[in-house]
Formats: C-alpha cells, structure tokens, sequence
C-alpha cells in the first residue's frame, strides 16, 4: 500500500513563474506545483515536482526559461546541488554542482538557455556561473565587497539581448557583471564595471540602497526601485542615468514589480497600489490606482505574462490575473477585463478538516484566516465562507478558526472559534447543477470568552463536546420542533490543571488532556448537569493529539501524540477497566525524527495517519487483534514545517494534509493492487464559477457568554439566599430585643433589693468567654509573629554590619570643601585583616630580620630548622628552605625618591622642607630592620621564587602602610573640619540674628556635612521613624499622650498658647535690643485733629519735646544700623577666611592623595608582575611534569610495541619458510609424477607429454575419463592420485601466500605504530626542553620599574659625540606599545 499526489488545496504565495504560455510553476510544500491557466475557471494542479530524499526541508530558489520549457531549482541542504528538468516530461537534463556550501537566494537562466547563474547566501556573498550545455562551472566571484553583515540577494538576470551582461541586486545594492570568454568558450573573468561613486566596492559598484525590484529595457538598460526613487542604469558602463522619486505615500511599502510601457513606468506595490511614471515628464506621476479586491489584501510576488498582454499577482492563497489595455496603457485604464481572482484558498495554514457527504463536495476546511472552504474530490473549490463579528467601533473584523468536526450521523458539521462561540452549521447546494455550495447556520452559543481548542461530536448521541483551554461544555444538538436550539446540558472548569490540549469521546465517558503530562477522564451527567472526574491518569509526556482506534463491548484502544515525543502512545482496556480508570499502555516508535505532531484515523480504524514535526507523513495499519499495533506502511516528506493536520475522506481512499508552511495536500490511498502509477485523471467538466466570500454573522462581543450568564444566575441565587438568612436573623434579633426590653421594664419596676444593674444584663456570657478567648489568642499569635520577624531583622542586620561595617578597619569617608563645589578628596577604605593573613606576615617579617642579621653582620649563622619551625607555620606551602637561605645585604636607597623607599620618609620630607636634624632622623628610622622599607629586597637581588613571594608580601604591607599614614592625615583633616564647622555655625547664627534686625534678605554662608559621604557612621544608626509605624490616628494619638493632652482639653491648650504669643511673643525671655530699630514714638492724640495756629503753648511744648525725642530716636537707630552692618561684614570675612584656610589645606591634601595613588598603583604594578611570572612558573611545573607522565606512558607503550614489532617479525619469517617448503613440495608432485611413469609404465617420451597436458589441464574432470584418452585405468588412477595432491598442494599455497600478506601487512603496520610513539616522545622531550630552558630564563629574570623624567628620553643628538651619561635605554618596541 502506498501514497500517491492527487492534488493541492493552498497556496503559500511568493514567486510564481512561467514555462509555459500559459503554465506556471510555484513554491507548494517541500516541491514545486505546476499548474494549467488556461482555463482561469477551473485551475488545478497537474504536477508535482519534487525529491524526497534530496529536499527534505524545500527548496530555496528556482527559475524557469519560457522559449526552451525548463525549470531549475535548488534544495534546501549542506552542499546543493541545480536540478534543471524539461517540461512537459520533467526529464532530467543536467545536474550542475560545485557550487556553495550553504544554499541559493537567486537563479537566473539565459534567453538562449546556455547558460545559468546563482547567487549565495546570506553569508556567502558569491555569483556563480554554468553552462548548461556541458554542465560545469564556468565562474565564480564574490559579490558586495568585504561584507560581514549578513544580507539578501533578491534577484540575478541574463539580459534578454546579450547573455554575458548579468545584473544583480538585493539589500545591500545593485552590482553590473559582464562575462568574457576567451578562446576555446573558456571563461576567463566576471568583470564588476566600478563606477564614480567614492562607496563603491572593490569588486563592484554597490549602491549603498535596498534594491526591492528590478528588470531590463529593450535598450540594455536596468530600471532598479530603491527605498525613495526608481533608478535608471546603463548596464555597460554601470552609469546612473536618470533618476525618478517615488510618491511619499509608497515609501513605506515594498516594491514588487517594474516595467517600462512605452514611456510609463510600472510599478506595483505589496499592499496591490499601482503608480504610473511618465519618463518624458521628468519622473511625473501620470496615474495611481489600487487594484487590491480587498482592503487588507497584501501581495508578495508580481510578475508579467509571456505574451506581455498582462500581470500576474500572487498573495497568501491567492493568484491574480491583470490584463493590459493595449489601446492606452499611458492612463488609469491600463487594466482591461474583470479584475478576479485565478486561485483564491486560505490565506494561512489549514487547521481543521472535516469530511461531508453534500453530494458532490467530500472536504470541509478551516483556516487562520477565519474562512470555510468547501473542495470536490478533484480540489475544486465550490464554497468559501467567512465569519464575521461587528465590535464596538461597528467595523467588521474576521474570527479565526480554532477547531472543526463533522457530526457522524447526518451532514452537520460544528465549529470553534478564538472568541469562544461554537458554530452548527450545514451544507446545501446553492445552484441547480449542485456545484456551488452554501453553508447554512443551525445555531450558535457564546459559551467563553477563550478560544475552543477542541468541538467533538458523540458518536451514538446528539450532542457534542467543546473544550477551552479552562473549561468544558457538553452541548445538546438535538432537534426540537423542526429547528435545533443549542443549550447546555453539563459544565466543568479545569481549575488546578494546566491547559487544556485536545479530547475525545469514549462513551459516556469525556477524556481531556493537559499540558500537565495527565489525561483526566470526566462522566457526564446530563440529568445532574455536571461533569464529574472519573479517574486521572500521568502520561510521560503532553498530549496533544488522541484519536480512538477501537471501542466496543470488549473494551477501548486509542492513541495519544506528542510533538515532543517521537513515540505513539497506546492505550487500551476493557470496559470495566475503563470505568476504573486501567489501562493497558504500549509505546509504539515512529519513524518521525523530532516528535508526531497529529494523529488521524480512518472510520474503519484500519489506517493510521501520523504528521510530525520534520513535515514527514505516515501510513500505519493498526493491528487489534492480540493488543495494539502498528505496521508502517509508507511515508513522504511534503511539508517544510510541522504537520498541523492530517485527516481521512469518508470511503478512506484519500489523505489529506496541512502544514504550517500555509501547504495542503491530498493523497491518493493506492490499494496493492493498484500499486502501479495510475494514468493521468482527466479534470471533471464545471460550468465555470465565481466564489464569494460569504460572510456568516457571528455574536457580538457585548454579549453575555453562557459562562457569564450561568455565573451571573449562581449569584443571584446567591443574593436571595443572603437576604432571606439576613430576614431570618432580623426577626430572631428582633425577638430578643422585645424580650430584653421587656425585662428591663421589669427590672425598672421591681423593688430596691431584687433590682439590678444596668451592666449586671449578661446576654451570652459563653459568647463573651469565646470572644476574650479568641481575642486573646489573635494578640499572642500577632506577638510571636512580630517577634519572629523581629529575630530576622536583627540577624539580617547583623550580617549587613559584619559584612559592611565590621570587617572594616577604616571605612570609606569624603571630606568636602567649603567654598569650591567639586573640591574633596576621601581616604583608603581597609579591611580588617584575618589571623591567618596578620600571622603569615609576622612569620615572613621574621625570616626577612634574621636574613638581614646574618647579612649585616657577614658571619655565616645556622638556623635551627625545628626552632624555625616552631615559629613558623607549617601551612606556608612556599617556604621550601625553611629560612636558611642566606642572601647578600640588599639595603634600599633612601636618597632616590623613584625607588621602593619609606613613605613616611617621603612624608617627612613635604612637611619639614629645609630641617636638615629631621631628614636625619628620618634617614635613620629608613635603616631600621623593623621597617618595612629595610626588609624590601632591592629588585634586582630577587632570584628565587621564594624571595619574589616575600617581596610580594612586604610589598602590600607597605602599600597597606601609607594608606594608613594618609588616613590618619585624613582623620585630623575631618576632625578640624569639625571644629571649623562649629565656628562657622556660630557666626552664622549671629549673620541670621543681624539680617533679620536690618530686615535684608542676603545669602550668608551655609554649610553642613554631607550625608552619608562624610558621616559614614549613620549609615548603621537606626531612628524611631525607622523602627516605628503606625496610622495617621495611633500617631495623632501618640502625640497627645505624649504632651499630655486629649480631646477635651484640646481648645485650652490653643487658647492658653494665643494668650503667651499675645504677651511674650511666644518666649519667656524679656525683650532685648532686638526691637531698637523697629521702635517708633507714639505722637501725641491731638496731633492729627488741631492745626498748628490753634495750639496752645502746652501743646506747643509737647510738640517740641515730640519732635526732640524723634531726632535723638533717629540718630541712635543710624548709629546702631552702621554697627550692625560693621559687625555683619567683619562675621562675613571671618567665615570667608576660615572657609578659604580649611579648603586650602584640603587642597594640599588631595594632592597628597594623588602622590600616594601613583605610588600604589606603581608597586600593584610591580607586584602583580611578580605574582604573574610565579605563576606562570608554576604552570611550567605542572606542565613539566605531565610531559613527564606522559613520557613515561609512551615509553611503556614503546617497550611493548617493540614487542610487537618482533613478535609480528618472527611470524612473518616462519610463515615465509612454510611457503617456499609448500612450493618446493608442489614442484616435486610433478617430477615424481613423470618418473613414476617412467618406472612404472615404462612409457616413451611422447606419452609421457601427452599424460602430462592431462595433468596440467585447469577444466580436467576427476570423475569421467577424457572422450581420447587411450591408456589404461591404472595410468587415469595415477594421474588422477597425482591431480587430487597438486590441488591440494595449490590450496595450500594460496592459503599460505594469504597468510604471509596479512602477517606483513601487520608488521608494517606495527612499524608504523612504533615510529609514531618514537616521535611522539621526541616531540614532548623537544617542550620539556622549551620549557626547561623557560623556567632557567625566569630565575635570572628581574622585574625592574624604571620612572622615566623627560630629560632622560629625550636626548638631543649632538654634532661630535652624543651624552648618554645620564640617559635610560629602552626598547622601541616597549615604548610603541
């Protein structure tokens, strides 16, 4: 049983070409369709072009040639290779190879068809050429230059008039090529013709521009569309000619295609936009029109007819013949004739399938594109329908399709979409001849708001499943009354499962799979109106196909996929099993190689169909009989992606199938005996049809899905049934409440001993207990919460502190500058050092005196090694000698400041500039042996490993020491600043006090310390505010305890706070002088109410005295202003002065820091030289000795090859003697024989050659004398006796010479063997010389930092003899780099 191609129901779009006038070939699944146009009424496809096991993953480019029929491709693989077939036989013609290792972008045949090239890519940049005649490589040449980046090559092509003239163009430009042959049709080169432009490429004139389109001219030039503007090129020189911009609105789409008409240029655009440009007009645009049959209709390949009479455009499932007005091809009617579609399928991948028996049409597709279609057996498409929904803004927008199922008992089919309603629909033919089909809407239910993964109908009852990601439904399709009502019976939520991937049927019983590698079997009640989990079970991997192979009275089988699993999964039991939730699981493996993505089975359950991830098809028989198998019939690879479907007809003679590459096939089942290759059907004879897209109205997004409804009704339910509990309670509360009531009157009116108080009415003194109880129990759990929490912040904290605060010794503190913003400087940050790290450099101090001791005193002193011992840890891996090396007396210059010497020296040195006692004393400190600048060694005294591990050591100790020294600066530094701080704030709290007697509004000088940069220590200091929170109320009310008021006395406190402002101005102390400037005399009353005629002599008097008190007022509150502004200007220096001291010191401070940097980072230099040669040194022994292991395993390995060698020796030599002792005794078998005769037969000489060609013939039979032989049987027993040894004898021999061969050939072998260990081992004894005469070079080697003054590399060269005296010479190449 096989597969064969029957026909193609999609089309993927791209590049559709022509062989013929009226054949196109295009791009379908891992192979090329071609197909018939010249009935535009019925297109079909007529063949199928492909290579299974050459083009597993499709093809990457083909071409065609119109005059010859040819068609040229190229698979997709490692290594390609260029079929070119002749059409219509699709012979093959010639194979061309040598070509890229990766794949083709483009290729292009010549007019003649001679000849054809390629182009690579897109990290290949080459041009390839072949000719077609002798098929073999002519050229090859890389094209765009040096080019890293990868890029696209769209297109390459012949010109129509001269075959050596190649253009080629794609993202990165244009480029012009010319072939030149040279003698005997040899191509000699592939000239680029370089142009002006300063760009331009080495080996070409790229045009820095995406090239999107292009095509030849009758007059050899090259029309090219670029980004903004359509070029016109001169194809032998490479010259831009003219140049014609682009309409703004068509910049942002792509170009697809041009022309030139006469004096138009044509262009089409992908979103179906086509400009006209008149070239006599300077580029004008001369028409625009859309010639797109829908809004959102995108184009991806445009092309023209052979004839010329017209254009061909293809899209997403879609073919488009233009036809050209020949009598005005200059206007907006260049298209002449109906503007239809040739081809029109889904545009996007098929999804579901569903077989119906509507009389003729047998397939029922849906796709992405939210669109039906309905196929004849032969794939002719005879009804497409859409789904449709208005959303708010009123504009109609496609629904897709998620699922699709056909009813197995009428011809009813459901459907699923990504907005959650479910479709019932029906097919009826629409026209008298029962060609066209309409789909008719039974009904439908907005059950969700989430797409439907999966529709099944039952296969006894009516009513079907629909399954969301999160929920299920089990829907009634019965008919009632004539009409079908969809309502639903029983619902479920997946609630704790992952999603939902697929389900199936198995009686009552609905089987769901998660993505949670489970399958969950659900009963379904629909007198209860639920779902009820039966049983779980785990799988080993996420379902996402299940189809049911068997299922009667003896029990179920059915299959499950994966497309992470390259396994089918089987699973079986009998009916009581089933319910219980066994079953019986089988792995069965596929032939696919990355996972099966679905899953297909005839109605019989006979055949199996299996799509996987690699787009491979299976064709399984599934075996039942004794458990679960399946035997794989046949497979193809038809698909470059996945296999998003695979699905039966009704009468399992056809396969169809649909990939995510947008290709769908279907198959014809060849039974055994039609395994031969059918004749070729003849197309059955339609009326032509014109197909509409019909639109089916779907729900509206505004209204309530059944899930909403049924939610909206449980809480309605749910509301009546509060409110009557809360009826209910009322009346029992208001019951109670008449009883108490009626015994307070009670109580009321009883005498004085039997009456109670009013706290004494205990209603549930159990209700009370139970309230404290929990109450209390609440506040102690609260309280071991908050204590918890409380143990891990201070275990949090006290991680922070010792990771950030305690392991330092100094921590990182800024001191700021008054006056200038950007001037500070900071001290070195140091970290406490570990006991293990303070005891290795006490033990290394140790043995650095005791070396200078013996040194300075130059008698030769043995060192104990057990009292060393006992100083020393035993841990300190470097320390080989133990102390008893004894180098020479290697003192530090203190006089050069360049050199290793004593910071505190250099320290000395800057602040007592001239004190001669000073420097002496300091001199005298510097030759201290406690001292690390003593115990340094001098650079050029370190020989040892061990003395460069040392000098490491005290090296960072020194380091370590002037970052102290300069942190103490520091810290007297910040401690004065401190002080300076507190002077500075006094005096401006007398600035502000002055300011605001004189009423001005100056800056004066403000200034605290930064936070955290100079205090750093707050940064481990907690506030209240910190520990502490609350709500608004708890602080409100905090406060007020705090001060000791409430909410009563609240009104007293302001009062009695207005009547202190009112008198004291809000302060106990009296009055000052602060008010001298604002004080004013009060006038007399009368003043203002009496001229100055009509006073009398005691108001005159007054008025006097007034006007004297006002002057004196006056000139005392000048005096007192000019004080002021005296003082303020004398407390604005003062600030100033001590800002200006301070910053100066700040000043000579940070460049102190500096003088310590370049000091630090040149001996870190220094050291991490050291550390770096140390331990390269130890990697040369480790090295050393591996080589040396290594060398000693080869050796073993020689010593027993050698063995070998001689062993294989010996047995070559015996073997050697045995051969030439077995052809000695072969030659003797034919003397004895010859004397025998002699002897014995006493013949002549003549009988005796005659009995020897009886011998020595090679055709002699044993068993029959010769027809002449004429001597006796005596004479025929001796020759045959003699016959039977010498065959032997020969058997014997060719064994032997065998043996002899293979012995040798093992011996030479052996040799070989040998001498590759001997030069192995000569190899690693040559490194382990390198890298011993490595190490000796690194013990005398020195590490030497030399600072260079300007003075000592620069040296003039003088007319005599050049002074080097005081010079350093370097090497140029130190100095270059």
């Amino acid at each position: 049983m096989g597969l064969s191609i029957l026909g193609h129901l999609g089309f993927a779009g791209g590049e559709v070409t022509f062989i013929d006038q009226d054949v196109v070939v295009y791009l379908h699944g891992n192979g090329l369709a071609i197909s018939d146009l010249t009935d535009l009424a019925n297109v079909g496809p007529t063949k199928f072009v492909t290579n299974n096991l050459e083009c597993p993953l499709g093809i990457s480019a083909f071409t065609t040639s119109v005059p010859e029929h040819l068609v040229a491709f190229a698979p997709r693989s490692a290594e390609p290779c260029i079929h070119v077939l002749k059409y219509p036989q699709l012979d093959p013609l010639s194979v061309l190879r040598g070509g890229t290792d990766l794949e083709y972008e483009s290729i292009a045949i010549s007019h003649n068809a001679k000849m054809l090239c390629a182009v690579s890519g897109p990290f290949d940049h080459h041009l390839y050429l072949w000719s077609l005649e002798i098929a073999q490589t002519l050229a090859k040449v890389a094209i765009g230059g040096n080019l890293a980046t990868p890029c696209t090559w769209h297109n390459c092509s012949f010109s129509p008039k001269n075959s050596s003239m190649v253009c080629t163009g794609g993202s990165y430009g244009l480029v012009f090529w010319k072939v030149q042959v040279v003698n005997d049709h040899k191509l000699q080169r592939i000239n680029a013709v370089i142009g002006s432009r300063e760009d331009a490429a080495e080996d070409g004139n790229v045009l820095l521009d995406s090239i999107s389109a292009q095509c030849w001219t009758q007059n050899n030039l090259v029309l090219a569309v670029g980004r903004s503007s359509v070029m016109e090129f001169d194809a032998h020189s490479g010259i831009l000619t003219r140049l014609f911009p682009l309409a703004v609105a068509l910049q942002e789409s792509l170009c697809l295609f041009v022309t030139a008409i006469e004096e138009i240029i044509l262009l089409l655009f992908s979103n179906g936009i086509v400009q006209g440009i008149r070239t006599s007009t300077s580029g004008s645009t001369e028409f625009m029109l859309n010639v797109a049959k829908e809004p959102c209709s995108k184009y991806s390949w445009c092309s023209l007819l052979p004839r010329r009479d017209g254009l061909l455009l293809s899209g997403p499932g879609r073919i488009q013949i233009l036809t050209l007005n020949g009598a005005d091809a200059s206007s907006s009617k260049i298209f002449a004739g109906p503007n239809a579609a040739v081809i029109d399928y889904h545009n996007g991948p098929v999804l579901g399938m569903a077989c119906q028996s509507i009389n003729d049409p047998t397939l029922v597709t849906a796709g992405a594109d939210g669109a039906l279609g309905v196929w004849t057996r032969d794939g002719t498409l005879v009804g497409r329908h859409k789904f449709q929904i208005s959303d708010v803004d009123s504009e109609d927008c496609v629904v897709s399709i998620t699922s699709i199922t056909s009813a197995p008992c009428n011809s009813n089919f459901a459907v699923g979409t990504s907005i959650g309603c479910i479709f019932l629909l029906s097919g009826k033919p629409k026209s008298q001849n029962n060609v066209l089909v309409d789909l008719v809407s039974l009904g439908n239910l907005q059950l969700c708001r989430e797409p439907i993964t999966s529709v099944i109908f039952h296969p006894e009852k009516d009513i079907l499943a629909a399954i969301s990601e999160s929920n299920a439904f089990i829907v009634d399709t019965s008919p009632q009354k004539g009409s079908i009502s969809l309502c639903v019976l029983a619902h479920t939520s997946f609630s704790g499962h992952l999603a939902s991937l697929c389900a199936l049927w198995c009686n009552d019983y609905l089987m769901v799979a998660f993505a949670g590698q489970s399958i969950i079997s659900y009963l379904v009640d629909s007198d209860a109106h639920s779902l009820n989990a039966a049983w779980k079970f785990e799988t080993d991997f996420p379902c996402a196909g299940m189809s049911r192979l068997k299922f009667d009275s003896n029990g179920v089988t059915f299959l499950a996929t994966s497309p992470i699993s390259c396994d089918i999964m089987a699973l079986a039991s009998s009916d009581a099993m089933y319910r219980n939730g066994k079953l019986v699981v089988s792995k069965i493996e596929s032939s696919h190689d990355k996972g099966v993505m679905c899953l297909g089975v005839s109605n019989g359950g006979e055949l199996v169909a299996t799509g996987g991830v690699d787009g491979r098809i299976a064709l399984w028989r599934a075996l039942t009989e004794s458990g679960v198998d399946l035997v794989k019939l046949c497979q193809m690879n038809l698909h470059t992606g996945p296999v998003a479907y695979t699905h039966f007809s009704l009468d399992t003679s056809i396969l169809y199938s649909s990939g995510s590459d947008g290709a769908v096939f279907s198959l014809n089942i060849l039974v055994p005996q039609t395994l031969a290759i059918p004749s070729e059907r003849h197309k059955a004879e339609h009326p032509k049809l014109t197909i509409q897209h019909v639109p089916i109205p779907a729900m509206s997004f505004h209204q309530a899905t059944w899930c909403e409804s049924c939610q909206e009704q449980i809480e309605k339910l749910a509301a009546l049934k509060i409110k009557s509990h809360e009826a209910a309670q009322r009346s029992i509360i208001a019951n109670l409440r008449s009883r108490l009531l009626e015994l307070v009157a009670k109580n009321n009116d009883a005498c004085l001993n039997e009456k109670l108080e009013r706290n004494e009415f205990i209603i549930d003194r159990a209700r009370h207990r139970q309230v404290l109880t929990a109450s209390q129990r609440k506040a102690n759990e609260l309280e071991k919460q908050l204590r918890v929490e409380k143990q891990a912040r201070d275990v949090i904290s006290a991680r922070i502190r010792h990771d950030c605060w305690d392991c330092m010794e100094v921590q990182a503190t800024e001191c700021h500058s008054f006056l200038t913003p950007r001037l500070l400087t900071s001290n070195f940050p140091l970290k406490l050092r570990a006991d293990k790290q303070k005891h290795c450099l006490e033990c290394v101090c140790f043995l650095r005196k005791l070396a200078l001791r013996q040194s300075a005193s130059s008698i030769s002193l043995s060192l104990d090694s057990s009292v060393l011992s006992r100083r020393l840890s035993h841990n300190i891996s470097w320390m080989v000698n133990q102390g008893k090396l004894l180098p020479s007396l290697d003192l530090i210059n203190i006089e050069q400041h360049d050199s290793i010497a004593s910071i505190k020296l250099l320290d000395g040195a800057l602040e007592n500039d001239g004190n001669d006692d000073e420097e002496a004393r300091l001199s005298e400190e510097a030759w201290d042996e406690n001292l690390t600048t003593t115990q340094l060694y001098q650079p050029i005294a370190l020989h040892t490993s061990i003395q460069k591990r040392i000098q490491c050591v005290l090296v960072g100790e020194l380091l370590r020491q002037a970052q102290a020294d300069f942190n103490f600066r520091f810290g007297l530094l910040h401690d004065e600043k401190r002080i300076e701080l507190g002077r500075i704030l006094e005096k401006t709290d007398r600035l502000q006090g002055i300011c605001g007697e004189l009423g001005i509004m100056e800056d004066y000088f403000k200034h605290q310390f930064a936070v955290p940069e100079e205090t750093p220590e707050v940064m481990i200091q907690v506030d209240k505010s910190e520990i502490y929170s609350s709500t608004p109320e708890a602080t409100t009310c905090m406060v007020r305890k705090s001060t000791g008021l409430n909410a009563d006395n609240t009104d007293d406190y302001h009062a009695s706070k207005r009547a202190l402002e009112d008198m004291m101005y809000g302060t106990l102390e009296t009055k000052k002088e602060t008010d001298r400037l604002q004080t004013v005399l009060q006038a007399p009353s009368w003043i203002d109410d009496q001229n100055h005629d009509d006073l009398t002599s005691e108001q005159k008097k007054e008025l006097e005295e007034f006007e004297t008190a006002k002057g004196l007022l006056a000139q005392q509150q000048a005096k007192y202003r000019k004080a002021l502004e005296l003082e303020f200007k004398k407390l604005r220096t003062e600030v100033s002065d001590i800002a200006c001291s301070f910053d100066d010191k700040l000043k000579r401070l940070a460049d102190h820091r500096v003088f310590i940097m370049n000091f630090v980072t040149t001996q870190e230099l220094y050291s991490s030289r050291m550390c770096v040669g140390l331990l390269k040194n130890e990697a040369r022994l480790i090295t050393l000795s591996r080589l040396g292991s290594q060398i000693s395993t080869l050796n073993l390995k020689k010593d027993c090859q050698a063995d070998i060698v001689t062993s294989s020796l010996s047995l070559v030599s015996a073997e050697s003697d045995r051969l030439n002792r077995l052809q000695a005794e072969d030659k003797n078998i034919d003397r004895h024989l010859k004397r025998d005769l002699q002897v014995e037969k006493q013949m002549v000489q003549e009988d005796i050659k005659l009995v020897l060609s009886y011998f020595r013939r090679n055709n002699l039979s044993l068993e029959e004398k010769p027809d002449d032989w004429r001597f006796d049987d005596t004479t025929w027993q001796m020759l045959l006796s003699s016959r039977k040894h010498k065959v032997a004898k020969e058997a014997m021999i060719s064994d032997a010479a065998e043996t002899l061969g293979n012995l040798k050939a093992k011996h030479a072998n052996s040799l070989v063997v040998f001498g590759d260990i001997e030069q192995e081992i000569v190899k690693l004894r040559k490194r382990q010389a390198k890298i011993r005469a490595e190490l000796a070079t690194s013990e005398v080697n020195c590490e030497i930092l030399v600072q260079v003054r300007q003075g000592q590399n620069e040296v003039d060269a003088e007319a005599a003899v050049t002074d080097y005296f005081d010079a350093i010479f370097l090497p140029v190449e130190t100095i270059q780099g």
